[in-house]
């Protein structure tokens, strides 16, 4: 019991250092880097990047749901997991107000071993605010969330634990939120897509989508240049990269939104040349540069969590640019076109047009 009162009083300030705008970043990473100890101490699951050989990984229908380590391992991306707990704490101060006098219907799809982005949280909630559903695809990560619940005094709120896919899981009363960040930048691999084409239509009508808007851009950059900027002055304003030419904006390749990735879903079609199911095909044009040849083809993700929590690019690793390799050669006015592909590997195909 005194483990348990210790333990709980350190995950209280470890939450109160998160929460708080006036943290320094060192000090959101010393906070982050104590939460990763401090579950990785009751439930002996240490993050892990397994960027080799994708060890226990589960390969769905709808793309890879990443091992127990890994998923524990996000934690580490340091501006993500902060724009995203501070994003789920706004979004339930705003769903109170919406839902007053009731528990909140809180479902989290991909909780993983730590259940980041929303148990550092129930320590500023009394038990009777919130009914928590957490959802993995891995036991072994609901395992490990069942002990941190145990062993953090978090006894009291009411929390279910599920096993299953959350491309096909159904839930039997509508939500008042809804967390899914199962995502890679350009969307690529893992399952956002179809995660949130299933659970959103299980959103009740004035209920809360988390993130709430991820679009993808392309555009023509320099990237190793804008690496060593970024190394430099630690952001890379898009803005004034195109205002310089350094950039060169190319059109919005997908919107992702909850509300209307349904119509996105029904809007797919097959491709006989490809054997995808795949958007509607996005067609650009490259501008006329002398220089193109010097430019590289990027994909860019923008993520807005809730309200002004909001990732661009570099500020994390789903927001990093991808270099798009599809074109071999880029020339002058030549006309292309990108499709979303779904399927067991989602990514974005870019074809001459």
């Amino acid at each position: 019991m005194i483990f348990n009162k210790v333990s709980n009083t350190k995950l209280a300030k470890i939450t109160h250092t998160i929460l708080d705008e006036d943290s320094s970043p060192e000090s959101l990473a010393d906070a982050l880097d104590d939460f990763a100890r401090l579950c990785s101490d009751i439930t002996a699951i240490t993050p892990d990047a397994s960027f080799n050989a994708w060890a226990e990984d589960s390969f769905l229908d709808d793309g890879v749901a990443i091992n127990p380590q890994a998923a524990a391992f996000c934690i580490k991306d340091y501006p993500r997991s902060i724009a995203f707990i501070r994003g789920v704490y706004a979004a339930i101060l705003a769903a109170q107000i919406r839902f007053p006098n009731m528990p909140l219907k809180i479902l989290y799809a991909g909780c993983g071993p730590f259940a980041t982005l929303l148990l550092p949280l129930l320590v500023k909630f009394k038990p009777r605010e919130l009914d928590l559903h957490l959802l993995d695809i891995h036991q072994q990560s609901l395992d490990s969330v069942e002990s941190l619940i145990e062993v953090l005094a978090l006894q009291e709120h009411h929390v279910s634990l599920i096993q299953g896919d959350a491309c096909r899981y159904q839930h039997d009363h509508k939500l008042h939120i809804i967390v899914a960040e199962v995502m890679q930048k350009a969307l690529e691999q893992e399952p956002q897509v179809a995660v949130t084409a299933n659970l959103s239509p299980q959103l009740h009508d004035k209920g809360i989508f988390i993130p709430e808007k991820i679009e993808v851009t392309l555009c023509l950059g320099h990237w190793d240049d804008e690496k060593m900027l970024m190394s430099r002055a630690g952001a890379v304003d898009h803005d004034l990269l195109v205002a310089s030419g350094q950039r060169h904006f190319l059109g919005t390749l997908l919107t992702l939104l909850p509300f209307s990735v349904d119509e996105l879903i029904r809007s797919a079609k097959f491709n006989a040349d490809t054997s995808m199911l795949e958007f509607k095909p996005v067609p650009f044009r490259l501008p006329e540069i002398t220089t193109i040849e010097q430019y590289d083809l990027l994909i860019l993700t923008r993520v807005q969590v809730f309200s002004q929590y909001r990732l661009g690019d570099y500020e994390s690793e789903i927001t990093l640019p991808r270099m798009c390799n599809d074109v071999a050669l880029l020339r002058s006015g030549s006309s292309y076109q990108a499709c979303y592909q779904l399927g067991n590997y989602p990514r974005f195909n870019v074809i001459a047009h």
